[in-house]
């Protein structure tokens, strides 16, 4: 994982949305429905960040379509993501730059 992938999630706009994605696809493959109705997310706005995960080959899909599944791609490593996520999480309550200081070295 390298710093396009800390930009895609933590700093450009949507990235907590992108977060919370990958974090349910992490658990269960959806449909963008599904994701939808599960985060309490605006239909087109799942739709649009499931294309720019998929520009950036972190989720595939099984088909395109409506009911299409989409899950974490093979070549996506969701081990370091999970870690990046919980170190950001245990971050939170902390200033940004001291976060985004303790992300970037756990994608070294």
């Amino acid at each position: 994982m390298d710093t396009t992938y800390f930009r895609l999630f933590f700093e450009s706009p949507g990235n907590f949305n992108r977060v919370k994605i990958v974090n349910l696809l992490n658990h269960r493959p959806s449909n963008i429905n599904q994701i939808s109705k599960e985060l309490n997310l605006n239909y087109r706005t799942v739709q649009h960040h499931i294309k720019v995960l998929e520009e950036n080959m972190v989720v595939q899909s099984d088909s395109n379509g409506y009911g299409a599944l989409i899950s974490i791609s093979d070549g996506f490593d969701i081990d370091k993501f999970m870690e990046i996520y919980n170190a950001s999480l245990d971050e939170c309550v902390l200033d940004e730059d001291v976060m985004r200081e303790k992300v970037l070295k756990l994608l070294k």
